[in-house]
């Protein structure tokens, strides 16, 4: 009788064991489906990105609309910050906005301390 009742136990046991997995089972595919649920719209933004190279007409036409005062700027600002466009030219932009901000900086600078001496200079006379 002991062998029986020990044999319905683990019997009982296993199958307490298979639906606990099978709860815990549900609940990860409960967080699955609520995971891909909150991370679906960086899915979707990946997918629009275009990553195909540009032509050299499209090089000639990114660098030539830094020639145009003020609207060469803004391109540039909305290429760079633009999500659906072509992440060759977003890098490039976001690089020539960097490099355009430290000349501008190194400008300022130069002509803060130049400028004061000429001024200095000047005021001698």
């Amino acid at each position: 009788m002991d062998e029986n009742n020990h044999m319905e136990s683990e019997q009982s046991q296993s199958y307490e064991y298979q639906d606990n997995s099978n709860e815990s089972q549900n609940r990860s595919t409960e967080y699955r489906d609520n995971f891909d649920y909150n991370s679906g719209n960086q899915a979707n933004q990946q997918q629009v990105m275009d990553t195909s190279p540009l032509s050299m007409g499209d090089w000639i036409l990114t660098i030539l609309a830094s020639f145009i005062p003020c609207a060469g700027i803004i391109l540039y600002f909305f290429w760079a910050f633009n999500k659906n466009g072509n992440v060759n030219r977003r890098n490039f932009c976001r690089a020539q906005l960097i490099i355009m901000g430290a000349i501008l900086i190194i400008y300022i600078v130069f002509l803060a301390i130049f400028g004061i001496a000429i001024i200095g200079e000047v005021s001698h006379y």
